[in-house]
C-alpha cells in the first residue's frame, strides 16, 4: 500500500467514527441536510481524490443510463402497442409495412430489455465499489429520501430546459420509467420519453445515452477540481443539497 493511501486509511480509521456520530446526531434531530453538509465537508477536506470523483462520475452515468434504457424499452413497447391497435382496428393502409414496424419494435424492445438487465447489475457493482466513508454514507442517505430526484430543483429545472416533462404538468417524472413491478426506475426525461416524443411531434432515436441530445456529457476523470456542471450533479445526485 502506497504512503498516501496508507495515510488516508489511518485518517479514516481515526476520524470517521467521530464524523459518523456527528452525522447520526444531526439526523436524529431531523437535520438531514445538515448531516449531508457535514458528509460533504468531511469528504472534501480529507478524502477527496481523482479516483473517488471517477467512481462517482461513473455511478451517475450508470444511473442515467438506467433511466435512458428504461425509457427506450417503454418507447418500443408503446410502438408495438400502437402497431397492434392499428392492425386490430384495420386502420393501416399498408399492412405489410405496419407488420415490419411491429417486428422491429418487438426486436428493439427485447434487445433493450436485455441491455437494461445488464446495466442494472453494472450499476449495483459500481455502487458497491464506493469506499467506506462520508461519500458512501451520503449516497446511501440520499437514496433513502423519497422521490429524491424530484426534491432537486436543479434537476427539475435541467429537465424542463431540455424540453422534458418537468416543463409540463403531466407528472411523468414522478412515475416509474419502466413497467417492471420488481425493479422500478425513476428519473428525468431523455429523448425516448413517450410523452416528450408525442409533444415534440417527431421521434428522436439515439443509439445510446451519450448520443442523446437531451443528455449533457460529464467527465470527472481528469482532475480533482471538477467543473460547475459536475459540481451541480454531485450536489443533486449525491449530497442532495440542490
Amino acid at each position: 500500500m502506497c504512503l498516501p493511501s496508507l495515510f488516508k486509511h489511518i485518517l479514516l480509521a481515526v476520524f470517521d467514527p467521530i464524523f459518523m456520530r456527528e452525522e447520526h446526531e444531526m439526523e436524529r434531530r431531523g437535520n438531514w441536510r445538515q448531516a449531508q453538509f457535514l458528509r460533504r465537508k468531511h469528504h472534501l477536506d480529507l478524502f477527496s481524490s481523482i479516483q473517488s470523483w471517477k467512481r462517482i462520475g461513473n455511478l451517475i452515468l450508470a444511473q442515467q443510463r438506467l433511466v435512458f434504457l428504461a425509457q427506450k424499452e417503454e418507447f418500443f413497447r408503446e410502438c408495438e402497442g400502437r402497431c397492434l391497435m392499428h392492425l386490430t382496428l384495420d386502420l393501416a393502409p399498408d399492412k405489410d409495412c405496419l407488420m415490419e414496424k411491429l417486428r422491429t419494435a418487438q426486436r428493439l424492445s427485447s434487445e433493450t430489455h436485455q441491455k437494461l438487465w445488464y446495466e442494472e447489475r453494472r450499476y449495483q457493482k459500481l455502487r458497491a465499489s464506493i469506499p467506506e466513508g462520508p461519500l458512501r454514507r451520503a449516497l446511501y442517505a440520499r437514496e433513502m429520501q423519497p422521490d429524491w430526484h424530484l426534491s432537486s430543483k436543479w434537476l427539475q429545472g435541467h429537465c424542463a430546459a431540455m424540453g422534458g416533462c418537468c416543463r409540463r404538468s403531466c407528472g411523468c417524472c414522478a412515475k416509474p420509467r419502466n413497467s417492471d413491478i420488481h425493479s422500478k426506475i425513476y428519473g428525468h426525461c431523455f429523448s425516448y420519453c413517450i410523452c416528450c416524443t408525442d409533444t415534440r411531434g417527431f421521434d428522436v432515436r439515439p443509439k445510446n445515452l451519450e448520443n442523446d441530445p437531451m443528455h449533457v456529457s460529464l467527465d470527472m476523470s481528469k482532475a480533482q477540481i471538477i467543473g460547475e456542471y459536475e459540481e451541480r450533479l454531485l450536489n443533486s445526485y449525491i449530497w442532495g443539497l440542490l
